[in-house]
């Protein structure tokens, strides 16, 4: 099976149940470990925990799909703290912070500035879509690696799989 292909994607679904984290990884994985082509949704796991949690650890991401996951504060598709992960080709979708004081409905990136932490590590993003996460779609540093779309809201009209906000 070719985990770009979306019906695949779509297939393979990692369901919290509203009950738990789907992914988590905190133990020093690199860019070696790769996730690839599955869907994350219904996850929850409170305090910063929601679809994918990433803690001193920079994993690659690619053809995902976080959607409709929810945590007490930030981060309810995918927190990151001190995480160099990298992320591609993805849809981070329809995320919600419970508590609307807390921004970074679909990414949260703790520390949000290397103001303080020497060593801190950030996400790269490419070609990523995030779209219809509340309160905000992303709090945090990140580096943009090119090629994506942030819109309030998904909306897509004419099809493409593209939000109307993201064309130009």
């Amino acid at each position: 099976s070719d985990p770009s292909d979306p019906d695949v994607v779509a297939a393979t679904t990692i369901d919290g149940e509203l009950q738990r984290c789907g992914l988590q990884c905190d133990s020093g994985e690199s860019a070696k470990t790769v996730f690839e082509g599955f869907h994350i949704t219904n996850c929850t796991g409170g305090y910063l925990k929601g679809g994918i949690t990433l803690e001193n650890s920079g994993p690659t991401i690619r053809n995902c799909i976080v959607d409709n996951n929810s945590s007490q504060y930030n981060g309810s598709g995918i927190i990151c703290n001190n995480s160099d992960a990298t992320i591609t080709n993805c849809r981070i979708t329809n995320n919600m912070n419970m508590d609307y004081l807390y921004p970074g409905g679909g990414l949260a990136v703790v520390p949000i500035s290397d103001e303080y932490v020497s060593e801190a590590a950030f996400p790269t993003i490419r070609n990523t879509i995030f779209c219809g996460n509340f309160p905000n779609a992303i709090l945090g540093k990140w580096i943009d690696g090119g090629g994506n779309c942030i819109a309030f809201l998904c909306d897509d009209n004419d099809g493409d799989g593209l939000p109307d906000e993201c064309q130009g």
